[in-house]
């Protein structure tokens, strides 16, 4: 679907906004178009942030880093707001994810030695951990991530790659001008039921006094409803089998 069509199934459908308020009027509607499209990227950012159902690992502007001397932070691009693995360059695995804390953080178990922290050298080299800290607020309110390696690169690991697999936001335009060409990126049977929050958004308002034909409650149970069938989704899309061993190490099992 596409952004119109979206709109359209928000405001006949779900809203029933076709009321003659101002007979004559070019816009007889009780929701702007403004504030519809407002209403429906909210929806999907949530949708998106709550289900993780939008991973991305081929578009280089937000599953690559490029390592430069001396630099060990990337802000990385406001869509992206969870990295689920990231690997060095050639690697065949994984780096190590950790913490602010366990990374950086002074430590000792007595005293705050400020002469034994002065002389501490920030260590160098190959990276080999990363940890997620928190980015810099968009002019549109969109939230960054910083990525940080550890330890610091140097000039040997200049130019080298991190590739990042991540979850991410809509990138689509919610512009009225691009209404035709702007598709919404779901999987095809949560691109309706998304829409259930912009319409629970559009009647809070009215439902407080009990004025709205079609109760707000209805919308937002819809839903969490369908947020619930998207998880369960991908727990079958990315889970492993279990296997149970017995044996001469006694009762063991992984995945």
């Amino acid at each position: 679907m596409n952004l119109k069509e979206q709109l359209q199934e928000l405001r006949g459908r779900l809203l029933r906004d076709t009321s003659n308020l101002i007979p004559g009027y070019k816009q007889d509607f009780l929701y702007s178009t403004t504030d519809l499209l407002r209403y429906i990227k909210e929806a999907e950012f949530k949708f998106a942030k709550e289900t993780h159902v939008l991973r991305e690992s081929l578009n280089p502007v937000m599953t690559q880093v490029v390592l430069v001397a001396g630099v060990k932070d990337c802000e990385l691009n406001c869509a992206v707001f969870e990295v689920m693995s990231a690997r060095y360059d050639t690697d065949r695995y994984d780096l190590q994810r950790s913490g602010h804390h366990e990374l950086l953080d002074y430590d000792d178990e007595n005293t705050f030695d400020i002469l034994r922290l002065s002389s501490t050298t920030t260590e160098t080299g190959r990276p080999r951990a990363y940890y997620l800290d928190e980015g810099s607020v968009g002019k549109d309110g969109d939230a960054s991530v910083v990525f940080s390696v550890y330890p610091v690169p140097t000039s040997a690991e200049a130019g080298k790659r991190i590739y990042l697999r991540v979850n991410r936001t809509p990138i689509r335009s919610y512009s009225e001008e691009k209404m035709d060409f702007s598709h919404c990126e779901f999987p095809l049977e949560f691109q309706l039921d998304v829409l259930s929050w912009a319409a629970y958004r559009a009647l809070q308002g009215l439902d407080a006094d009990k004025g709205a034909a079609i109760p707000a409650e209805r919308h937002r149970v819809d839903f969490e409803n369908a947020v619930l069938e998207a998880k369960r989704r991908m727990r079958r899309q990315t889970s492993t089998a279990m296997r149970i061993g017995y044996g001469g190490a006694g009762f063991s099992w992984s995945r």
